[in-house]
């Protein structure tokens, strides 16, 4: 499915870290998923680090992105697209579940200590109500993810999407 050259490439970013076995399992986990990593469409994220203990913990994680969410969602043929956004402690926020709509003011410009409520996303599809969902800030951040310290609204609001389509 990849060249020699493509796999070398995705090994060296995509997948960098991985063990020999653990980027054959990564190229598996796209190749029956449809994912192309080339694409950033899957990720394999490798961590480590050491446990209260003092002993060495690694974790490997093979993982769709949002990329591959959304080609995967395109390809439905009466998926008509989705919106999303992500909630501060100022904006006016409400949703009504009942009449599937939500009312969301953002303020702007947004407060240097402003604190992220949650997310939300609307799924538009052919011939059915429209799908909302809402994923509150606390049931993400856990304090420990370098990118949602350094990235959380982008990361609050891909991860609503990612869970909505």
């Amino acid at each position: 499915m990849w060249s020699k050259e493509q796999q070398e490439l995705i090994k060296r970013t995509v997948a960098e870290g991985t063990t020999d076995d653990e980027f054959r399992m990564f190229l598996h986990y796209c190749e029956k998923s449809g994912l192309d990593p080339l694409r950033k469409q899957a990720h394999c994220i490798v961590r480590e680090w050491k446990k209260r203990d003092g002993q060495q913990h690694r974790d490997v994680n093979m993982m769709t992105g949002i990329d591959g969410f959304r080609a995967r969602a395109e390809t439905m043929p009466d998926y008509l697209g989705c919106q999303s956004a992500v909630v501060y402690d100022s904006d006016e926020f409400a949703i009504d579940f009942g009449s599937s709509t939500i009312h969301h003011v953002a303020k702007f410009p947004r407060p240097n200590d402003g604190k992220i409520v949650g997310a939300w996303c609307i799924v538009r599809r052919q011939e059915r109500p429209q799908y909302i969902h809402w994923l509150a800030w606390q049931e993400l951040f856990d304090g420990r993810s370098p990118t949602h310290q350094k990235m959380p609204e982008i990361m609050a609001k891909k991860t609503a999407e990612a869970q909505a389509i």
